[in-house]
């Protein structure tokens, strides 16, 4: 005779228990890749925000510190930038903003990163665009070049080189610049002031450094929770405006601060 096996499958409240579990694994597991995912996506957020000031920085350094340059030490230089324009100029405002002007040796470098010809003049305008008024605008470089004598460049084909608007960096909050004047001419800085103060006791022929301060904003959220970044010590004891007005939201800031020596007019 055979025998018969009697087989048993699960019950109802095992099938559901079973599923509960599965659930909370799965559960569980997705927690941890949005995590992952939310991590990954802030460090991508700060590595951007630090490349952005170490651009910003390069750009600072590379161009204000040849503001008034000219190869021939020998020659006037309110003859080399007669028709250029003055080599250094600053408009202050709710961003401030800098003109850099130098005659190029053949070897220099403008913001639009390409090498300027021997004896052109390079006019580099450095100001921020807020098209919204959020705090979070757009550092831009306004270049233009011109002969010597004022004339346009013209390239080999005959054409004229107009001026370039070149967005650098975006999330730009704020812009502030100070100008270090030698007010007694004996060929150190003495005082520290924004352009209308230049022009009040001085003029820009008398200013030897340029101190400037610029606070980058992350593309994205990065902070738990909402932050009044105006109680940020670095921002509420350094920047220049007591009345910097930045945004509350979770993005992350950093301060750019640099000074900058021209040096053309080092003793």
């Amino acid at each position: 005779m055979s025998s018969w096996q009697r087989q048993a499958g699960f019950t109802l409240t095992e099938l559901m228990i079973g599923m509960v579990i599965g659930l909370l694994l799965l559960a569980g597991i997705l927690e941890i890749l949005l995590g992952n995912r939310e991590s990954f996506r802030v460090q991508q957020e700060q590595a951007a925000l630090q490349q952005n000031a170490r651009v910003v920085s390069y750009f600072l350094d590379t161009i204000v510190a040849h503001a008034g340059y000219y190869p021939d030490a020998f020659l006037d230089a309110e003859r080399i930038f007669r028709n250029g324009g003055d080599p250094l100029r600053g408009e202050d405002g709710r961003f401030d903003e800098v003109t850099i002007r130098f005659r190029s040796d053949g070897a220099m470098n403008d913001c639009a990163g390409g090498l300027v010809a021997e004896d052109v003049i390079s006019t580099n305008r450095f100001y921020v665009s807020d098209t919204d008024n959020d705090g979070n605008a757009t550092l831009l470089c306004q270049r233009s070049l011109r002969q010597a004598d004022g004339s346009a460049v013209t390239r080999p084909d005959g054409s004229t080189v107009g001026d370039s608007f070149l967005p650098l960096i975006e999330n730009v909050s704020a812009l502030s610049i100070r100008y270090g004047m030698d007010t007694n001419e004996d060929g150190s800085v003495d005082r520290y002031g924004d352009a209308t103060a230049v022009a009040a006791v001085s003029d820009f022929d008398h200013v030897h450094s340029v101190h400037m301060q610029v606070v980058l904003a992350s593309e994205g959220d990065v902070l738990t929770t909402a932050r009044d970044a105006g109680d940020d010590q670095q921002f509420d004891e350094t920047l220049f405006d007591d009345n910097l007005a930045l945004p509350t939201d979770r993005r992350q800031r950093v301060l750019v601060d640099r000074v900058i020596a021209l040096k053309n007019r080092l003793p």
